[in-house]
């Protein structure tokens, strides 16, 4: 029976991840699983309890652990896959050898998983949204009352996304707020402080029609600047206080530093059969590799976004500015490919922890998806490579970044001094802003939300902060067990039902 459970789990990360990578090659990103996992698996214990007498009992623990497997399968090869191999192919560049190729992505997943492992303690305090829904999920739908509540959310979302994408008779934005459930439940679970941030962010950003930082370039130079600068404080503050010993970041285990280097090596090694290696290039990818996955799992576990586009983008423009030979987008996955998996396996050692799992149990399945999972995603992507790049497959976050490196090619970021102050600038307001909260104010938000506002749109921001009102109008008059049950119906019913519909229509 073991073996039946785990062949159908394998079953639900193929089909989840299939999904996801096709949403990802239309829309220009990756779409979580943790949610669609737990529905699933619960789906197919209720059917299969009742007709195997020896199936057994899932436990909370197992479905931590099945999220850390279904997800290791996805989440990070589909990022890869649909950013930088999309873009490799958009340019005349994809590598020729399959065999090379999939154990390069299953070098960078097991690279990620390592490092998210190193700096679990760390991240033990961020609320990642989409993992504390799904430990919700699982924890309070076994008794009866809690079911229902979690279901007559999650069918009135179905029914309200049919109305509007199906029969069209709901628009998608009304009076510069988004109809999307979704945000309303990501909103409820991030609270009143992170959405007010969000919100704020996303007024500085949007309102102004001609704005003060210039134009769409400019300011995103000023976004990243601010965000980079305020983690790397946040991260570094034990060891300027000289308490480092004491912190939060946990203590690497030489067998953990073993493994990351096997497999860094062993991806670099992977990575020479495709692309040429410089050691300029090769430096930088050493010297970046650690804190571009911090960023991205600590962007993850505050704002439930994964700032692929951000970093790829700056890691573009960090490469640009040394030597290097051959092209450096293969570069850009090097980096790209961990962060995806880290901040993957840091949501799911959340989930883990409020499921009570053990860590070292999640860090084993994690790393069987990591490997599976590129096996089954690869050859499902070479399938699709003749349609890349078409109305059918768009790949725009691929299209963005090819056109980012032309720009960077042509020396047209260093004709802007605006830019160049808004990169001076942004690093101020991080240093500001960081001092601020630490040391005069420490009930203001983080500046992440305020900074990742610029990445999402003016409705967007909006409709997280009427979630962000909710939960704070709620708090007192429905417990924490209804309103994380309510939240995560939101935001399930809608992610389910979309991707059905991206995948059939």
């Amino acid at each position: 029976m073991v073996l039946i459970r785990f062949t159908l789990l394998i079953g639900i990360g193929i089909l989840l991840g299939a999904g996801s990578m096709y949403v990802a090659l239309k829309l220009g990103f990756a779409v979580g699983v943790s949610l669609l996992t737990v529905i699933f698996v619960k789906g197919f214990d209720t059917i299969c309890s009742r007709f195997f007498t020896s199936w057994g009992t899932v436990t909370q623990q197992d479905h931590g652990y099945f999220l850390s497997l279904t997800t290791g399968m996805s989440y990070a090869t589909v990022t890869l896959v649909s950013t930088v191999l999309a873009a490799l192919y958009l340019s005349n560049q994809f590598p020729t050898n399959t065999t090379s190729l999939v154990l390069w992505v299953i070098s960078l997943n097991l690279i990620g998983t390592l490092l998210a492992w190193i700096f679990r303690e760390y991240m033990s305090s961020a609320p990642f949204p989409s993992a504390t829904a799904a430990a919700s999920l699982v924890k309070n739908t076994e008794r009866d009352s809690s079911q229902q509540t979690f279901w007559v959310t999650f069918g009135g979302t179905w029914i309200w996304i049919a109305l509007r994408d199906m029969i069209q008779w709901i628009p998608g934005t009304v009076a510069g707020f988004s109809t999307s459930p979704l945000f309303i439940g990501l909103g409820g679970l991030l609270g009143f402080k992170t959405c007010l941030s969000f919100f704020l962010g996303g007024l500085f950003f949007f309102l102004p029609e001609k704005h003060m930082l210039g134009g769409e370039d400019e300011m995103a130079w000023f976004a990243v600047s601010a965000l980079m600068t305020y983690i790397v404080l946040d991260f570094l503050a034990p060891l300027l206080k000289g308490r480092w010993s004491t912190s939060r970041i946990h203590s690497v285990e030489k067998t953990t530093v073993g493994l990351l280097a096997a497999a860094l090596f062993f991806s670099l090694l992977v990575f020479s059969f495709n692309f040429p290696i410089g050691v300029i290039s090769l430096i930088l990818v050493c010297l970046l590799l650690y804190p571009w996955s911090l960023f991205s799992s600590r962007i993850t576990g505050e704002t439930d976004v994964t700032p692929i586009g951000a970093l790829g983008k700056l890691a573009i423009f960090i490469f640009w500015l040394f030597p290097h030979s051959g092209s450096i987008m293969p570069w850009i996955g090097q980096l790209i490919g961990p962060a995806a998996a880290s901040a993957d396996f840091s949501s799911d050692l959340k989930c883990g922890t409020l499921l009570e799992c053990s860590p070292r149990k999640q860090l084993y399945y994690q790393a069987i998806g990591s490997v599976v999972g590129p096996i089954v995603m690869i050859p499902v992507f070479l399938s699709f490579l003749p349609l890349i790049g078409t109305d059918q497959f768009p790949v725009p976050a691929a299209r963005i970044w090819n056109q980012f490196l032309e720009i960077v090619n042509s020396g047209m970021l260093f004709s802007s001094s605006a830019l160049r102050m808004n990169f001076i600038l942004g690093l101020g307001v991080g240093i500001g802003y960081w001092a601020l909260r630490k040391w005069v104010w420490k009930i203001l938000p983080s500046i992440v939300p305020f900074c990742m506002a610029f990445f999402l749109d003016l409705p967007t921001t909006n409709t997280l902060l009427i979630g962000g009102l909710l939960s704070l109008a709620l708090v007192n008059k429905l417990s924490e067990e209804k309103l994380l049950l309510n939240w995560s119906g939101l935001m399930a019913g809608e992610g389910i039902l979309m991707a059905i519909l991206l995948l059939f229509y």
